[in-house]
């Protein structure tokens, strides 16, 4: 019995040190499954912060979405953003998944244990309590992260329909800014159309025209009006209000103008005249647009005709920045050698080849003068000649052969260095002289023969001038009395015309006798009168406009076109 009694005690023995030994592993089991549950503490912060981050993510989704309505291109940026944040989410979904099948398999493990300790002696039930509380707790978690995972996804849902929302309105828009396109593009070609077609009626108007005016021989006038000078504008001394109008409809629409001429001191009253010419150009009109209604004229020298074109009017008027212009705005004589030379070299397809010479002169006090020569007064007297066929010249005049418009260029400055010009009261950079620039102009038809021969004739007239006005003394009165006698004897010329008397006076100043062939000869003529459009020369203006109405009344000979045919 004692034996067995020792057996017992030391089977006892062994049994208690295996229950302290499962003990002590229930222990550690117990510590692990404390890290455990901190882990998935630590895990539920991480996934509540994410929760809060995602729900920032989502309202930020709805911002972005609805800033897609208001711009496609910035809608297709967000809806790549909220690709990525659902890709994020998925990933993020798919995280909290493996973390609840993790917990889950946790608590089964759990669940193992405690059967296993039940089974072995029932212990450490506190333990096992704890356990299910955590357990409890865990899937209370994972119950409300699912909760907050399907309210995501509904929110998601949402998105994505606002996102197809904000798509086919884009698509919308997008096809009515196409069809918006389609009909701004028909109307540009309507109006295009249209353009061409008044352009072309336009080209036929100045075609006919210019065919009437051939016909009816008379000196085309065309009426310019400078705009007020910002000095003008500027000077409280002058009177910068303007005595000139233009209608604005009916028949002299481009053609016509009025002149209120102010009342004096007797009394008088402000008088109102109305003046009607071949083309009026108001202030506002450019260099482009005056060239553009003489291009036909000029193109008449290149077939054969004399073509003569001069500026006539008061000092400060605009003579020479119709004729000459300035760099950036070229006149009348540098643009009609661009489009004597551009039509040559165009010709030239028709075999035709022309030889081109040009000459510059300038009548100052009644001598010639030869603008082109080497020296600046080489002392020579130059005397007029017209042959019978009309055609002027002056002896020992130099005659340069030009090619291209950048030689002409070249001599005109060469030309403008040595004219005579000074300064006046009424205009710093006064012309003292009456400018002339002739070109030449004879073709051949290599293929049939043919051979033409024009002239064109450029002229820039000295302004006449009241010498009280001006203030004139010694030289410069002298200059001014020789300017008013040649203009007195052009106009002279131009009365004898228009009243169609026996004898022309043209021998009366070098400046008309220059010009007979193209005042009473065969040469198309057309006059630029340049007027001051300000009160203050309201008078002036007017005797000019009266001189154009007479120059535009004279008849000439009807032109006539200098060709050489070849008899077959």
């Amino acid at each position: 019995q004692i034996r067995e009694m020792e057996d017992v005690v030391r089977t006892g023995q062994k049994y208690s040190t295996t229950l302290q030994s499962y003990n002590t592993s229930l222990q550690a089991d117990l510590t692990a499954e404390k890290a455990r549950r901190d882990e998935v503490q630590k895990a539920k912060d991480e996934l509540q912060g994410q929760a809060a981050e995602l729900g920032g993510k989502v309202r930020s989704l709805e911002q972005l979405l609805a800033y897609e309505r208001v711009s496609r291109g910035s809608g297709l940026l967000e809806r790549e953003a909220a690709t990525r944040d659902l890709a994020m989410l998925r990933a993020d979904l798919d995280n909290t998944r493996q973390e609840r099948e993790r917990a889950v398999a946790d608590a089964a493990k759990a669940k193992e244990d405690m059967e296993r300790l039940r089974a072995v002696g029932g212990k450490s039930l506190e333990t096992l309590e704890a356990l299910n509380n955590d357990k409890a707790t865990m899937e209370a978690q994972l119950s409300m992260q699912i909760k907050t995972i399907a309210s995501m996804r509904e929110e998601l849902a949402g998105a994505k329909e606002g996102r197809a929302m904000a798509d086919a309105m884009a698509d919308s828009r997008a096809a009515q800014i196409t069809e918006l396109k389609a009909q701004v593009e028909s109307l540009q070609s309507s109006l295009a159309d249209a353009e061409k077609r008044v352009y072309a009626g336009e080209l036929i108007r100045r075609k006919l025209h210019n065919i009437i005016q051939d016909l009816k021989g008379n000196i085309r006038v065309y009426c310019r009006v400078r705009p007020v000078s910002a000095a003008e504008a500027a000077d409280p001394a002058h009177d910068s209000e303007m005595s000139l109008d233009f209608p604005t409809s009916g028949d002299l629409l481009g053609r016509g103008l009025s002149v209120v001429v102010p009342g004096n001191l007797t009394g008088q009253a402000p008088q109102k005249h109305q003046f009607a010419f071949d083309r009026v150009f108001s202030p506002g009109t450019g260099q482009e647009m005056v060239f553009d209604e003489i291009s036909e004229l000029v193109q008449s020298a290149l077939d054969g005709h004399k073509v003569c074109i001069f500026a006539y009017g008061q000092t400060g008027s605009g003579k020479t920045y119709t004729m000459l212009g300035s760099r950036d705005q070229p006149g009348v004589i540098p643009r009609a050698m661009q489009q004597i030379f551009t039509s040559g070299q165009k010709l030239a397809a028709q075999d035709w080849r022309f030889n081109m010479q040009a000459s510059m002169l300038e009548i100052y006090n009644e001598d010639i003068r030869d603008l082109l020569s080497r020296k600046k007064d080489d002392g020579k007297k130059h005397n007029v000649t017209h042959d019978s066929n009309g055609v002027t010249n002056v002896s020992d005049m130099t005659m340069v052969d030009v090619n291209r418009p950048e030689a002409v260029e070249q001599l005109l400055a060469q030309a403008m260095e040595k004219r005579t010009v000074g300064c006046t009261h009424l205009n710093e950079q006064s012309s003292r002289s009456h400018m002339v620039f002739t070109m030449r102009i004879e073709g051949d038809n290599t293929a049939t023969g043919a051979k033409v021969s024009g002239v064109l004739n450029l002229i820039d007239l000295a302004g006449s001038e009241r010498v009280k006005e001006s203030g004139a003394t010694g030289q410069r009165l002298k200059e001014a009395q020789a300017i008013n006698k040649s203009l007195s004897a052009l106009g002279d010329v131009i009365m004898a015309l228009a009243n169609k008397q026996e004898h022309v006076p043209f021998r009366n100043s070098k400046l008309t006798y220059l010009l007979q062939p193209c005042l009473g000869g065969d040469s198309k003529t057309l006059m630029f009168l340049n007027v001051a459009p300000t009160r203050e020369f309201a008078h002036e203006s007017m005797c000019s406009l009266r001189f154009g109405s007479k120059v535009n009344a004279c008849e000439i000979n009807v032109p006539k076109k200098n060709v050489v045919v070849p008899r077959g």
